[in-house]
């Protein structure tokens, strides 16, 4: 799979939650923490969420 960012609206849609519920289980530990793309711009790896996917509905 090629690793691409992905920005909070594209989570929310893959992840089916909130965007703060996203942030909030970022806060927790239990979601993958965003990276900074830029200096002004953050997103999720596309690899680390769909692993994280994997292991939620395993």
């Amino acid at each position: 799979m090629e690793d691409k960012f992905l920005r909070i609206k594209e989570v929310c849609d893959i992840a089916g939650v909130s965007k703060r519920e996203i942030y909030r289980r970022v806060a927790k530990g239990t979601f993958p923490q965003q990276r900074r793309v830029s200096h002004r711009c953050a997103g999720w790896s596309k690899r680390e969420v769909m692993n994280w996917l994997d292991r939620v509905f395993a």
